[in-house]
């Protein structure tokens, strides 16, 4: 996605290359955060989403208002909405809520969630 690509600041610090690495590589992908309060992904990576949906999988998306804050580190991000997504995980069809946060952010899985899906984590 050039979008995507083009927004990515280049920088030497190490952090942040591997911070962009890591997003570059979680488009379209989930990754298992036990310590997500609620399911939550960033505006990009779901508008790379959206994009890689069938026609049929984006007329079931359901969009809804909130007013949370969510926090992330140091910081925070306002969330204003959430939406009840289409997800296929291992040839199955799913809906999942999903808050949307205007950062990069990738698809984080709550505990809540993977239970909900049937997702076991053993360590």
């Amino acid at each position: 996605n050039d979008g995507w690509r083009n927004s990515i600041n280049i920088t030497e610090k190490k952090e942040d290359q591997e911070r962009i690495l890591f997003l570059s590589e979680t488009l379209n992908k989930a990754v298992l955060d036990s310590g997500a309060a609620k399911t939550i992904c960033g505006k990009e990576w779901l508008d790379c989403y959206l994009q890689a949906l069938s026609s049929e999988d984006r007329m079931e998306i359901e969009t809804f208002k909130c007013n949370r804050k969510f926090k992330f580190g140091e910081g925070t991000a306002e969330c204003t909405e959430y939406k009840l997504l289409p997800m296929h995980l291992c040839g199955v069809k799913y809906k999942v809520y999903v808050y949307v946060v205007p950062c990069k952010l990738p698809l984080l899985l709550s505990l809540q969630t993977m239970k909900e899906l049937g997702i076991q984590l053993d360590f």
